[in-house]
């Protein structure tokens, strides 16, 4: 139930366009609860399509694995595919919703480009086609140590 109720919270924020930070110790199951909830979404989409009308190449989950190499390009590149997916996800279903996670954001010295993405809606002050529901659907974990 408790698992429930974080993906029902997540789900909903990120409907009401308000960004999702996601924090816990290590191992805990925040990746896997993203990629599940995602799933979930995935599948209740796809489940409204015949065997011969299944459409292909889509995807909702964008991940960047986040680690201390990760450079502004690299993340430019991440948003420049989930926009190419989600256009993709969009022709299948408008309410097909591309997700953007930043895996562990906070090992990165490029944080403040993911939080112009998050609060902004923008990549180095270009503006995220709003047309595709992207700019509402980023996610980003971070671990804590606890002593």
């Amino acid at each position: 139930l408790d698992n429930t109720v974080k993906i029902l919270a997540i789900h909903m924020r990120m409907r009401s366009n308000i960004p999702v930070v996601i924090m816990g110790e290590t191992g805990c199951g925040k990746t896997r609860l993203i990629a599940f909830m995602c799933d979930i979404i995935k599948q209740s989409i796809l489940s409204r399509f015949d065997e011969q009308d299944f459409p292909e190449n889509v995807n909702n989950l964008i991940t960047l694995r986040v680690h201390g190499g990760v450079t502004s390009a690299m993340i430019s590149n991440t948003i420049a595919e989930a926009e190419e997916q989600a256009v993709i996800n969009k022709a299948v279903d408008d309410k097909f919703e591309t997700i953007v996670f930043f895996d562990e954001a906070n090992a990165t010295s490029e944080i403040d480009l993911i939080r112009e993405i998050m609060c902004n809606h923008t990549i180095n002050g270009r503006r995220i086609d709003s047309s595709i529901d992207l700019s509402q659907l980023s996610i980003l974990t971070e671990n804590i140590l606890r002593k």
